[in-house]
């Protein structure tokens, strides 16, 4: 991506070289020094490497609203549902996660898998130190009302007639057929 963006091979080597000694492509301070240390990526860049969770050092991160456009994007060319999960920040509150479901149903999303950073005693993906989570009281009254309340609506928009009706795809169609390789095998994506 960086040679795509136009970075030389030194400004790459030198990006390569500020993410491995401080786990971000960002700039920093450096704690030893106080001084502010840049990854030699231009500002207008950064978005390109946004990740799901934001790195420890960092300060930016893919919004979680994005995996949910991402998946709306492509949903009305899929007959199933998208497996993919939103990964939400830990600073995530019960509305937050409602909301995002609210959203998802709205965009037409078929399903959508949370996991909110911190929610489980280890992960694969856990951003902090056990020592940094905080506590959060979940709002379980206001969540079941919410459900509760979009269950009615779903069911008076399926009543009037305004749920969209699934339709199969015929059993021929017209199709067009890619050769690709990877590593020396062969494959066919139609």
């Amino acid at each position: 991506a960086l040679k795509r963006l136009g970075y030389s091979d030194d400004e790459v080597a030198g990006i390569l070289v500020h993410i491995e000694k401080h786990d971000t492509i960002e700039d920093v301070t450096d704690p030893e020094t106080g001084k502010r240390v840049h990854s030699g990526l231009k500002p207008e860049h950064l978005a390109v490497f946004d990740c799901a969770f934001q790195p420890n050092l960092g300060s930016r991160s893919l919004h979680y609203r994005g995996h949910l456009r991402m998946m709306a994007a492509a949903q009305p060319f899929l007959s199933g549902a998208i497996s993919k999960t939103v990964n939400m920040p830990e600073s995530a509150t019960v509305e937050d996660i409602m909301n995002t479901y609210i959203e998802a149903w709205q965009l037409g999303l078929k399903a959508v898998a949370i996991y909110r950073d911190g929610s489980k005693r280890s992960a694969p993906l856990a951003t902090k130190k056990s020592s940094e989570k905080s506590a959060t009281t979940p709002a379980t009254e206001e969540l079941a009302e919410r459900i509760a309340s979009l269950i009615r609506e779903n069911e008076s928009l399926r009543k009037q007639g305004e749920m969209r009706i699934r339709k199969p795809m015929p059993d021929t169609r017209m199709s067009l057929t890619h050769k690709f390789e990877i590593a020396g095998h062969e494959g066919y994506l139609t």
